[in-house]
């Protein structure tokens, strides 16, 4: 992304200098790496401001993840939720006598029921055979609790997250488990003790992306970076919240190698950072010199 970040100031005087008749528009965000967390307050902003009292939009809006300059018209959705049981701890050899409450049983319980709820989407769920996935995917990531071996456990936390391919599949997810949690986890655990207690709270998250490839404004993309089908990815953009929240038209494209990300030699060739600026240029020339209505 600071590759294309790079090319799009650079070309800041050529835009300058093209005789336009609408404008092209700079959106940087921050946290996109950790779960896309800066561009909503963009995008709220964006919801309320009008242009000519009618309401923001453009013609286009091109993301600049890497992607060996190919352009991709889908992304999954993710979502992350932090699980919090507590128990009651007492000396382990007086374990399972009614006078304890084992938050590790309990969590790794509670871990097992969303295992059976993935493996239920991915038998009988929404499927894009476009994405090499080709399912919402649910993963338990990170777990930690107790405090020593001798000791039952009075706490257990831990982390799951789901990558979605529809706006509907993460909101499911968390009804279903909340359900679990409030219908047989938490009555458990209050017959051993009455004031265990599980939460279970939403964190980072961010929309599915799923474009369109017969839109004009893909396949301008496509013939400028010279596609000849577009792509899907697993993995997390903020192209979701352009084309479902404010109803432009998105792709992402941009320099990189994507074998390199998140690599520490991670790195950008000179021939892609050429190539994108070719493309960039090119593709504001097409929406908004002299002579087109539009804006990018």
């Amino acid at each position: 992304m600071k590759g294309f970040l790079a090319v799009v100031l650079a070309l800041t005087p050529t835009f300058l200098a093209m005789p336009r008749r609408a404008p092209i528009h700079y959106a940087f965000s921050y946290n996109e790496e950790v779960g896309c967390s800066g561009v909503p307050y963009l995008i709220r902003y964006l919801q309320k401001v009008e242009v000519n009292g009618k309401p923001f939009t453009a013609d286009g809006c091109l993301v600049g993840e890497p992607t060996d300059m190919e352009v991709y018209i889908g992304n999954k959705g993710f979502f992350v939720w932090d699980v919090e049981v507590h128990g009651k701890p007492i000396h382990s050899s007086q374990a399972m006598m009614g006078t304890s409450c084992n938050a590790i049983d309990y969590a790794a319980q509670l871990v097992m029921k969303i295992k059976e709820l993935a493996i239920a989407i991915r038998d009988h769920g929404h499927r894009d055979e476009c994405f090499d996935c080709p399912f919402a995917c649910v993963t338990t990531a990170l777990m930690n609790g107790g405090n020593a071996v001798n000791t039952v456990p009075e706490h257990c936390s831990f982390t799951f997250s789901i990558r979605t391919l529809t706006a509907e599949e993460a909101p499911t997810l968390e009804r279903d488990v909340q359900q679990y949690i409030d219908t047989t986890i938490l009555p458990e655990m209050r017959r051993e003790f009455a004031g265990a207690t599980v939460l279970l709270k939403r964190g980072i998250n961010f929309p599915p992306f799923i474009g369109d490839e017969k839109a004009p404004f893909t396949q301008q993309a496509m013939h400028l970076c010279k596609s000849h089908k577009p792509r899907h990815t697993g993995g997390g953009t903020e192209a979701g919240f352009f084309q479902d929240i404010l109803h432009i038209p998105t792709v992402i494209a941009g320099p990189g190698d994507s074998r390199y990300i998140h690599l520490a030699d991670e790195r950008v060739s000179v021939a892609f950072m050429d190539q994108c600026m070719q493309m960039v240029k090119d593709l504001a020339t097409l929406l908004t010199s002299a002579g087109k209505q539009g804006n990018l």
